[in-house]
C-alpha cells in the first residue's frame, strides 16, 4: 500500500491481486481510513482441488491519513489488481495563500 499527497488529494494504491470489488470493504472515518477483503477459492465450479498455493485468506489495513478529507467526494476504483483511491482534502485542511494588506 503506498499513499501520496499532491497538496489537494491524497491517493492511496493497494495490491490487491485477484480481488473483486465485492471482495473489498473500505471505511473512513475523519483521517482514519480501514480497508479490508477476504480472497476467497478460485477453483472452478464442480473441480476439487489438488494442489492450492493461493490460499484463501482475509486482512484489514488501518491507515491514519495526515489530515481529513472529503468523504463525499472520494473516488474508488479497482483495475488490474490495483485498488487506487483518490480522496480530496476537507476544506480545513487545505493550505490557504494569506494576503497581506
Amino acid at each position: 500500500t503506498n499513499l501520496y499527497d499532491n497538496g489537494d488529494t491524497f491517493q492511496v494504491i493497494a495490491e490487491v491481486p485477484g480481488m473483486s470489488k465485492d471482495d473489498l470493504n473500505i471505511k473512513i472515518q475523519g483521517n482514519y481510513l480501514e480497508l479490508s477483503g477476504t480472497r476467497t477459492s478460485d477453483a472452478p465450479k464442480g473441480y476439487k482441488a489438488h494442489r492450492v498455493e493461493r490460499d484463501t485468506t482475509s486482512f484489514t489495513r488501518s491507515f491514519t491519513l495526515p489530515a481529513e478529507v472529503n468523504v463525499d467526494r472520494i473516488e474508488a476504483v479497482l483495475q488490474d489488481g490495483l485498488l487506487t483511491l483518490s480522496m480530496p482534502k476537507a476544506e480545513a485542511a487545505k493550505p490557504k495563500q494569506i494576503s497581506i494588506s
